[in-house]
């Protein structure tokens, strides 16, 4: 099974573990449902080996949901929105800011944003304090590295077409599966509460 690396860097991603994860899957399923998506390494080599099931992911993070669906609907002005985006410290901290003023994330300007942020961020840590602001350092990485993270390439569009994506909270992503036999519900919950 071909492993793929998710287009976002994101805390606690489970790309280094797919092996062990993906050994232990279940022999058969029809819906793939993931309450805590995050990065979402495990969906993403799911969905490229397995295209025929039905995929729901969920996160109660609003900017990486609206991340994930303006790449699925918007994908070609999302990437033309990223080439604006400046890798200096002082650009990051005002883009980090834009974040911080809690602008709803339902456009392709605060996906480009938080993309922007993800790749210029230490580690791409969404480091959040007590009072809901986003404190994540810039990580000063070289310009010739951040071009190349600046363009998302076309599978990741193709592979998330069909794909349900919520923010809800993760019990009600539960109760719609409750009684599905044939779903596969795999559970990664943030380590942080």
């Amino acid at each position: 099974m071909k492993k793929i690396k998710s287009c976002i860097k994101w805390n606690g991603g489970k790309y280094s573990e797919l092996d062990i994860i993906l050994n232990n899957l279940p022999s058969d399923f029809d819906t793939y449902v993931e309450p805590f998506v995050g990065g979402g390494a495990v969906y993403w080599t799911l969905k490229y080996n397995f295209s025929d099931k039905h995929y729901h992911i969920n996160d109660l993070n609003e900017h990486l949901v609206n991340f994930f669906q303006q790449l699925q609907n918007n994908y070609d002005e999302l990437v033309l929105d990223l080439a604006r985006h400046k890798n200096t410290k002082e650009y990051y901290l005002e883009q980090r800011e834009l974040i911080n003023q809690n602008i709803k994330p339902n456009c392709i300007n605060m996906a480009s944003t938080f993309y922007f942020i993800n790749k210029t961020c230490f580690s791409g840590k969404w480091q959040i304090n007590k009072d809901g602001v986003m404190t994540t350092g810039y990580a000063n990485y070289p310009n010739s590295r951040w071009r190349t993270w600046s363009q998302i390439k076309p599978i990741y569009h193709e592979l998330i077409q069909g794909t349900n994506i919520t923010c809800l909270d993760f019990e009600d992503v539960l109760k719609q599966y409750q009684n599905d036999s044939n779903a596969f519900i795999f559970l990664d919950p943030p380590y942080s509460a």
